[in-house]
């Protein structure tokens, strides 16, 4: 080839986002001739098939590609379009619910979704789901809670790679590399081509003296990735080793990703109309944002139409990375974790807030009781007032039985409706009791059902900085 392999991919990018794209499937397949397995070509190939219409082509490359990669937001998002055009609403929400749990700060995903609730006649508040959660805790660190609940997650829909793949991956920053390894298989047994599997599995076997067994598996995983984004974001600097100790060597286009600075090919006399014949996306799906390199997903991640339904994916990254050019705790790093909250208009709309003020006494002639006890014997009486049972959390706060109070406040966590008295409460808290690691965890969880992601992460940093794992 005349030029490398980056270059050649982001001039397939940016095809896509001039909306040339049978020149960008002509480039696509040049590039796949010298790469036949190179699932980032695979990728931008599928979308390129999407802007043009041809579904079914679409639909079956971007199967391929979740084949490799489980766990990226873009295959879940091209299927949920391709699935929603034919009238397939259930197949559609699935899909888009799959690729929000990946990336739940996306305001273009989140008023997709709701507007395939609507019409589904469902609910319009797309809510984070347990999924999303165990991923947030382990961006945060919170390793034993990741994996608690995506072991559970995964014994409940055995049928969810990307589940499993998140898993395998968990395992290994957790450091617990038998774990891993063992999950690792159990993903290669279904899914062959597995990225992270292939990766987890060959490094652990490295690692085990047995080189000869994990050669195989680091080729193919080279021949998936050839530049190595993946294993360089997953093995960082031991990626180098593992391929010599496997007795493979760097493929020239890892070797000339680390070195390329020169710009990609100039493609701007290709921007203009839209090609005859071409089919036109839904206006939603418009995008005029560019990313960087935060990430394999993120490099992988063409400026095309899909880019807009998903957002700028490399701030989130980079922001859940620590990458981002505000800190973590800044006042500027707070606002803008706030806002990823729903805006008015974006199809989900605001919950009422609960309000807790004086109990409703079952018997009025009953003897007289303390405020906690009055409210003990409301909520006994009516189990699904919440309204009772946030003023019993905040009595116990009162009466100094804060553990008490925050399996409470957890309950209330879960309803749209008392969120914000719930965050408000457990900020307040917060506040006044420096070092109570339930609280903060609970804090960090409401703050990720809220949408409001840096601030989460914020708490999962400080229970990391005190002792956690």
């Amino acid at each position: 080839m005349n030029t490398t392999l980056r270059a050649l991919v982001n001039q397939a990018e940016r095809l896509v986002r001039a909306e040339v794209y049978e020149e960008a499937i002509a480039l696509c397949h040049a590039i796949l001739r010298g790469y036949p397995r190179y699932v980032r070509g695979y990728r931008i190939l599928a979308e390129a098939h999407l802007g043009l219409g041809n579904h079914g082509e679409a639909a079956d490359l971007f199967r391929r590609t979740l084949g490799v990669d489980p766990e990226d937001p873009l295959g879940y998002a091209g299927l949920g379009i391709i699935f929603a055009s034919r009238g397939l609403r259930e197949e559609a929400i699935w899909q888009l619910e799959r690729a929000f749990e990946l990336a739940p700060g996306r305001d273009g995903l989140r008023g997709e979704l709701a507007r395939l609730y609507r019409e589904q006649g469902m609910a319009t508040q797309v809510q984070l789901t347990r999924a999303a959660l165990a991923r947030l805790y382990a961006r945060g660190g919170l390793w034993n809670k990741a994996i608690g609940e995506l072991r559970e997650l995964v014994l409940r829909e055995p049928y969810r790679l990307d589940l499993q793949a998140s898993l395998v991956r968990t395992l290994w920053r957790a450091q617990r590399g038998d774990e891993a390894a063992e999950a690792a298989r159990a993903v290669l047994g279904q899914a062959p081509n597995c990225l992270v599997a292939r990766l987890v599995l060959g490094a652990y076997l490295c690692r085990q003296g047995h080189a000869d067994e994990a050669q195989p598996l680091l080729q193919g995983a080279q021949e998936l990735d050839p530049e190595g984004y993946e294993a360089t974001r997953l093995l960082g600097a031991e990626w180098p080793r593992l391929l010599a100790t496997a007795g493979l060597s760097a493929t020239p286009a890892e070797l000339a990703r680390e070195a390329e600075d020169a710009e990609p090919p100039d493609t701007t006399s290709l921007a203009g109309a839209t090609p005859a014949g071409e089919t036109s996306l839904p206006s939603w799906l418009a995008c005029d944002d560019e990313a960087g390199d935060a990430g394999a997903h993120i490099a992988m991640l063409p400026d095309g139409p899909i880019r807009a339904l998903l957002g700028n994916l490399a701030e989130q990254e980079a922001a859940i990375e620590g990458e981002d050019d505000l800190p973590f705790g800044s006042e500027d790093g707070v606002a803008k974790g706030r806002a990823a909250e729903p805006a008015a208009g974006d199809g989900v709309a605001p919950a009422p807030r609960a309000t807790a003020t004086t109990p409703r006494l079952a018997d009025p002639e009953a003897p007289p009781l303390s405020p906690l006890a009055q409210w003990q014997q409301q909520l006994d009486l009516e189990p699904d007032d919440h309204q009772a049972r946030l003023g019993l959390a905040r009595a116990l706060v009162k009466a100094g039985r804060l553990d008490e109070a925050l399996g409470h406040y957890d309950a209330l966590a879960s309803l749209a409706g008392c969120l914000a008295d719930v965050i408000a409460d457990l900020e307040g808290l917060a506040g006044v009791v420096d070092d109570h690691r339930a609280l903060r965890e609970l804090l960090g969880d409401a703050y990720a059902r809220a949408g409001r992601f840096q601030d989460a992460m914020e708490m999962y940093r400080w229970l990391l900085e005190h002792g956690g794992t």
